[in-house]
């Protein structure tokens, strides 16, 4: 009993430990939403600047353009400590995004992505790859939102979701002075380039790595839970005894 309790416990943390690696890599997708595949949407807006309140800091919120932009997401990071040093609650998370031609995953997978917070960070494994990778068909977003079940969606946010975003670019200030405002133009690049997106609609259109962030999740529980029950069955046997 103790040997095939030993087994499943190796198989148990080899499985996350391997869940863990593919979790960290960009999915494959056998197909690709068409919508991903179009150029994000600007147009002008109507919209007049509004003011948020959070956490007793008032935000003016001036909107640019209308916005909607569909892809996948290569990275996403948010920083407790980056936002508590801004003292912005506004940008929940920074979420760095491809779509059109760059959904080549001979491209996307041989491409390392990453993002400290502010700037979106990439870098191909060859010189052929970064020939044939768009920059134009990349974008680093800085996403804004109030409402708390949107909130909840866009901070469930994984690395390899396919999603869809709709608001509109965006410029915010705070009472203090600290503003921030956004590109407007898919062909810059260096700071400035981000953009800042107010966000009204967030949908995943399909999920990367779940299931295998869920596979982390049970096989490091069943680990546990295995280990505990042979410390609780170790006691048992010292108090028969």
């Amino acid at each position: 009993m103790t040997k095939v309790c030993n087994i499943i416990l190796i198989l148990l943390l080899g499985l996350f430990f391997y869940a863990g690696y593919r979790k960290s890599q960009l999915p494959v997708f056998s197909e690709f939403p068409a919508i991903t595949q179009q150029e994000p949407a600007q147009t002008p807006t109507t919209r007049q600047p509004f003011d948020v309140l959070i956490n007793g800091e008032k935000y003016v919120i001036t909107p640019l353009f209308n916005y909607e932009i569909s892809g996948l997401v290569v990275s996403c990071h948010f920083s407790k400590m980056l936002a508590e040093y801004r003292c912005d609650d506004l940008n929940i998370m920074d979420a760095g995004m491809i779509w059109g031609s760059n959904l080549n995953p001979a491209i996307y997978t041989s491409i390392k992505f990453y993002n400290n917070g502010v700037f979106l960070h990439f870098k191909p494994a060859s010189r052929d790859l970064w020939q044939k990778f768009d920059l134009n068909q990349m974008s680093n977003n800085h996403l804004l939102c109030t409402n708390p079940e949107l909130n909840e969606k866009i901070k469930a946010l994984k690395r390899g979701d396919l999603i869809t975003i709709k608001g509109c670019l965006a410029a915010y200030q705070q009472q203090n002075g600290w503003h921030r405002g956004s590109s407007t133009v898919r062909t810059d690049k260096g700071n400035g380039a981000c953009e800042t997106v107010w966000v009204d609609e967030f949908t995943v259109l399909e999920s990367g790595n779940r299931h295998w962030l869920l596979a982390c999740k049970i096989s490091l529980a069943a680990f546990f839970s295995i280990i505990l029950l042979r410390i609780l069955r170790f006691f048992i046997v010292i108090y028969r005894s």
